[in-house]
């Protein structure tokens, strides 16, 4: 008996022992989780409090199945447990230098401050609107705003909580399931707003952490300690993080699938590809990553020739978005397309009306100034200039991923600004919306944080690197002024107007006039 227990043991060991115990909880959930359907089954006539709770339970438990997986599915891949990983981490933080752990603490604590400074009233995403009576909305109770969206967002709560489709079918976000999956435990425990803003919360801690410990190991403990300031007060994810809604996925998505990237630029395996892309394909769930990071996964297989691979990384980033259209088409009867999704199909059928090319010609003077403001105002300036200023005093060569992702950004600007002007309900000409190439924010940030590594920590570049610092402490400074602008009341405009050149959805004033309104309160101050 004792020898078929220690050989037992011998085989659990590593990821075969996690996974056995994962496998074992989901076990045990199951059995509970049938005991409750048997039970609500057998007694319909018990009370809906009863009823109510059992059905919560169940819901919970299958968010415990899904979580679960995607740990499984990881640790598949994965050469040792993912505990250990997790350990060896945790070793790893404790060996690293005093200031580095000094900073990453000072930093968590400024990228803390500055998320609670953009809820309630303070949330760029609700007080840049201004549509009365009905936008911005403002919450019963408190007199928080929110943007109007809401309801599109919040209806996937409803969806995951099983409430009738008439409760959600109107959202045009259903493909857009990854946050509520995420967000859906803590919005049962809290109720959806405050749910959904610790879920905000969570996500990106989990994702500075990931990527100052990221930057440090791959490009160096200076650029660690520069990239983690920079991400702390970055205005990209105080305008979402606020508001319940998925968005606030953006900036952990992208520092993610840059991670990724750079992962499949450096070991091009066939198990490293299928990882790589079935993670992405993931992400992919969250939000409308697809369009950028999909082609850039291609493009570097592509460029490294490893044109055998293209098929398995295809494969790999639409599972997951293929099994979540036939759960919500087959189970839930909810539709995948929408209005808001449609706008990729209007652009590709708009270049099919070859009448209406005559438009182009018109256009074209103004292309280059379009693409400009687009690059510049989707990363609220500062960034884009630092990335700019790296780029000419170092003259340090884009790595593949970088070069990828900047021209499927740049494509994909074209693109929608050389589109024929075809009357559809939505179109993404001009720079209304700069805040759809977000994404390229990661290209800037890591390449400046390569090249001030690669200058401040050589002596002949004494001169090159003051420069580099001074325009780092500038675009942190200005990074700062408009995340807590609204809480100083914008003395300056500053961050009305960095906002508004973000995403021109309501005059320019209009934060202004939304906090002399509504007032400046973050969430837990009533009015």
């Amino acid at each position: 008996m004792l020898k078929t227990i220690t050989t037992f043991h011998c085989f659990l060991s590593g990821k075969s022992r996690l996974l056995a115990g994962l496998f074992a909880i989901l076990g045990v959930l199951t059995v509970v989780g049938i005991g409750l359907y048997w039970a609500m089954s057998h007694h319909p006539g018990e009370s809906s409090v009863f009823y109510h709770k059992s059905n919560s339970i169940l819901r919970l438990i299958v968010w415990t199945w899904f979580f679960v997986a995607i740990l499984c599915t990881v640790q598949g891949f994965m050469k040792e447990s993912l505990v250990v990983r997790v350990w060896k981490s945790f070793n790893w933080l404790k060996n690293t230098s005093l200031l580095f752990k000094i900073n990453l603490i000072a930093s968590t604590v400024a990228l803390i401050a500055s998320m609670y400074f953009s809820t309630g009233t303070l949330s760029p995403y609700a007080n840049t609107v201004n549509f009365p009576p009905q936008y911005p909305l403002v919450e019963p109770k408190c007199h928080y705003l929110f943007n109007g969206d809401y309801h599109h967002f919040s209806a996937l709560f409803f969806l995951l909580d099983g409430k009738p489709k008439n409760c959600w079918g109107y959202s045009v976000v259903q493909r857009r399931i990854l946050y509520n999956c995420l967000a859906y435990p803590f919005m049962k425990l809290f109720e959806h707003d405050l749910g959904g803003i610790i879920t905000n919360a969570l996500l990106t801690l989990f994702a500075f952490w990931s990527f100052a410990f990221f930057a440090h190991r791959t490009i160096g403990k200076t650029a660690a300690l520069a990239g983690m300031w920079l991400l702390a007060l970055y205005p990209g994810i105080t305008y979402y993080s606020g508001q319940p809604f998925l968005y606030a996925i953006i900036v952990p998505g992208c520092l993610w699938l840059y991670m990724l990237l750079w992962k499949l630029n450096s070991c091009m395996t066939l198990k490293n590809v299928c990882a790589i892309s079935l993670v992405a394909g993931l992400l992919f769930t969250g939000y409308d990553f697809m369009p950028v990071f999909g082609p850039a996964i291609l493009m570097i297989l592509f460029f490294k020739k490893k044109y055998s691979f293209i098929p398995v990384a295809i494969v790999g980033m639409l599972l997951c978005t293929f099994v979540w259209w036939a759960l919500l088409h087959f189970v839930f009867g909810g539709v995948f397309s929408s209005e808001n999704s449609a706008i990729y199909k209007n652009i590709a059928m708009s270049y099919l009306h070859p009448a209406a090319f005559s438009g182009l010609l018109a256009l074209a003077p103004g292309l280059p100034k379009i693409l400009c403001a687009n690059f510049v105002f989707s990363c609220f300036l500062f960034l884009p200039m630092f990335f700019l200023v790296a780029l000419i005093i170092v003259k340090k060569q884009l790595i593949l991923q970088e070069t990828c992702l900047i021209l499927v950004c740049l494509g994909i600007m074209l693109i929608n600004n050389c589109s024929p002007s075809i009357d559809y309900k939505w179109h993404m000409q001009g720079t209304w919306a700069a805040r759809i190439y977000q994404p390229i924010f990661v290209v800037f940030l890591f390449y400046a944080l390569r090249a001030y590594e690669a200058t401040i920590t050589k002596k002949p570049y004494r001169l090159k690197g003051w420069l580099l610092t001074a325009a780092l402490g500038a675009t942190i400074l200005g990074n700062g002024i408009i995340a807590l602008g609204p809480l100083c009341n914008d003395p300056f405009s500053i961050s009305s107007t960095m906002y508004w050149r973000f995403y021109k959805h309501s005059p320019p004033d209009t934060m202004k006039m939304n906090l002399a309104k509504y007032g400046r309160r973050p969430w837990g101050f009533c009015r």
